[in-house]
């Protein structure tokens, strides 16, 4: 197996998962409703989409909405799903890239050490 360093604490692997523990750094900061996750979804639900697959052993980002909330891709962050204003479809899969520390925003294949 194959590892580049790519900074302290990180490996880039070419296998797809993630080992479950918690490297990120203490100062990270998820943000209001969210918390942080050794191992997220890379289709983290958004008040625009619900995923009924997610590629499975690819890690996400380290922050995840707490319960109740989902992201909503507009204002950056993560909020009651009462409060989307929207229709949220049910779609095969959607990976979140649009907001920092969440979803696929954390890049593929990152293996916390």
């Amino acid at each position: 197996m194959l590892y580049y360093v790519l900074a302290p604490g990180w490996v880039f692997g070419d296998i797809p998962f993630a080992r479950a523990n918690t490297p990120y750094p203490p100062s990270l900061d998820c943000g209001l409703n969210a918390t942080k996750s050794s191992c997220s979804s890379r289709c983290e639900e958004t008040c625009q989409y619900k995923s009924r697959t997610c590629p499975p052993k690819i890690c996400g980002g380290p922050c995840v909405c707490i319960e109740g909330h989902v992201i909503d891709e507009r204002r950056l962050s993560c909020v009651l799903r009462i409060d989307c204003g929207q229709k949220q479809l049910n779609v095969p899969s959607y990976q979140v890239s649009s907001v920092k520390y969440f979803g696929a925003n954390y890049g593929q294949y990152i293996i916390p050490t």
